[in-house]
């Protein structure tokens, strides 16, 4: 059996079960479902059904269809997909089961049957980085000058210091 629940508002709870082959829905008494609910328009959507599932369509109305949050034009509906109307939420439930497609193959990867352990202690404990170090050029001249300028700049606050 599919159904419509209404998941929030003043009628939660409330379920439509879909007998017929085109649904209309909306807010206007003579829509299929009747949803009396001011975001929802007077002829707000379509149900179709197609195999076991219905294809929701949106007839341009006012505020909208979204499903699973994404606002639609037209989509088939699975099993506990979201259906929001306005500002209205409801709930798709069908006895079809949601298809799916299988997982594909993967061609690459950690092969998990394999006997080698996933990881290997290089023998000789170096840096297993592509890059080559950077060699420590350190400027020799420059860093006398800053020791040479700090021992000044300290013999200079301690003859200040011994002139007061």
């Amino acid at each position: 059996m599919v159904r419509l629940i209404i998941q929030s508002g003043e009628f939660e709870g409330r379920g439509f079960d879909m007998l017929e082959e085109r649904i209309t829905i909306g807010r206007s008494t003579d829509n299929t479902i009747r949803l009396e609910d001011k975001t929802v328009s007077s002829h707000h959507a379509t149900l179709t059904l197609e195999g076991a599932d219905y294809i929701l369509k949106d007839l341009n109305s006012t505020n909208g269809s979204r499903v699973n949050g994404r606002r639609i034009t037209e989509v088939k509906l699975a099993n506990g997909d979201r259906v929001r109307l306005g500002h209205l939420d409801l709930k798709y439930e069908s006895d079809a089961k949601k298809t799916g497609q299988p997982l594909p193959v993967v061609s690459r990867g950690v092969d998990l049957t394999s006997t080698t352990p996933l990881s290997v202690t290089p023998s000789v404990l170096k840096s297993a980085s592509p890059f080559k170090r950077r060699e420590n050029k350190t400027n020799w001249i420059l860093n006398g000058v800053i020791v040479l300028l700090v021992v000044a700049a300290i013999i200079g606050i301690v003859v200040l210091l011994r002139t007061l």
